[in-house]
């Protein structure tokens, strides 16, 4: 792991960067939007680390 930071760091960071860009992108899912888009929604965007966009949605 050390030795794929050292030598791709850069290239992580960024590969980070827009998947963290492309799931904020995302539109919310609607009432009629499908269990399994919800389910994505969600599941993305922890995993992008955006949660504090989760707990704004969830309390709106």
């Amino acid at each position: 792991m050390t030795q794929l930071l050292a030598h791709h760091g850069v290239a992580l960071l960024a590969g980070w960067y827009v998947f963290s860009s492309l799931v904020s992108g995302m539109p919310a899912p609607q009432p009629t939007s499908s269990e399994g888009y919800t389910w994505a929604y969600h599941s993305l965007h922890v995993l992008a680390g955006n949660v504090g966009l989760l707990i704004k949605k969830g309390q709106a």
